[in-house]
């Protein structure tokens, strides 16, 4: 099996056909889940993600509307009755992206913002800091500091430990991007080291920032398979 990345982008969908599409589309459940949000924004990132797990899944002869999710004791969710694919979504502004694999993975989008340092003395270690204060246009600092925080939750995600994992817990080393460098992973705790091997991919377009956390060495770029797409193409 391979790994795929589906990108999408939800900024010129009116709320009205968002819910027609998932109306004939996803399951109850996850219209339910989009009807209970307050801003018509989050409901069409809602209805959106579904969409987007929905397309995935057809890749495997699957749908979104015929599933049942369960949840493990970290409240990762999984497909119940098929175990061995792996997903995670996240959605940021009007982006949401999805993933699929044969193990564990956990993928983060976000639009990149200005750094916050507040944040990076209070999350990352020492050497994180220490790199995002070099001198370098602010620009690239905010670039910087969007890759690291993508970075570290699709980690947070991968493992299925969410925030009960410390940012602090585990160290990034990055190179300047774009560099076909890969990501190295050093865990500081020993509650950390029992987590397998990490490879990860990033990607950036339109003022976003994304990331992909995947358990085990990275398979190489044949084996991602990437589609960028408007919510109006993702249901025919």
């Amino acid at each position: 099996m391979k790994t795929a990345i589906y990108f999408l982008d939800a900024s010129s969908v009116p709320e009205e056909e968002a819910l027609l599409r998932a109306a004939g589309e996803l399951s109850r459940s996850r219209q339910e889940k989009a009807a209970k949000l307050r801003f018509p924004e989050d409901r069409i990132l809602s209805l959106g993600a579904g969409l987007l797990l929905d397309r995935g899944l057809q890749r495997y002869g699957l749908r979104e509307r015929d599933l049942e999710l369960e949840y493990r004791h970290n409240g990762k969710p999984y497909l119940k009755h098929y175990p061995e694919l792996y997903f995670n979504l996240s959605h940021s502004g009007t982006m949401v992206m999805a993933v699929f694999s044969d193990r564990e993975i956990g993928c983060d989008i976000e639009k990149i913002r200005k750094t916050k340092m507040v944040l990076v003395h209070r999350y990352f270690t020492k050497n994180e800091q220490l790199f995002l204060e070099q001198e370098r246009p602010e620009q690239e600092t905010d670039r910087l500091f969007s890759r690291y925080w993508t970075l570290k939750e699709s980690v947070l995600k991968a493992t299925g430990e969410g925030m009960r994992l410390p940012l602090d817990s585990f160290e990034l080393q990055l190179a300047e991007f774009p560099s076909e460098a890969p990501v190295n992973l050093v865990w500081h705790t020993e509650a950390g080291k029992k987590f397998s091997s990490f490879s990860f991919r990033e990607y950036e377009f339109s003022g976003y920032q994304a990331a992909v956390c995947r358990d085990g060495a990275d398979d190489g770029l044949s084996n991602v398979f990437f589609s960028f797409q408007n919510l109006q193409d993702v249901v025919r």
